[in-house]
């Protein structure tokens, strides 16, 4: 049989709470690794000079955690949505937005 990322196929699947506590962390660290690669790497000149539309590095330094919460809900939701429609592996996750 093949692995998933959520156990084996069929009667034998396990669903745990804590498998799915780990796969949802690393997806939002993934989140989380992307948006400091785009916002600190190739962004990062835009931030530096000033402008009328962002807001004072102060203020938006405030604002950093709560940034970073609104992708773990994102996150666990995905996640929760992947189990209710049983979805499993990237081929399937793929595909199932043609069914």
């Amino acid at each position: 049989m093949r692995k998933s990322l959520f156990g084996m196929h069929g009667l034998e699947q396990r669903r745990s709470l804590g498998r799915y506590v780990k796969v949802t962390m690393l997806v939002w660290l993934s989140m989380i690794g992307f948006d400091v690669f785009l916002h600190a790497g190739v962004l990062a000149d835009l931030y530096v000079r000033s402008s009328p539309f962002l807001l004072p590095p102060e203020r938006a330094f405030a604002f950093i955690p709560i940034g970073y919460l609104s992708p773990l809900g994102l996150a666990i939701l995905l996640i929760w949505l992947m189990a209710k429609l049983s979805l499993q592996g990237c081929v399937e996750v793929r595909l199932s937005g043609f069914r």
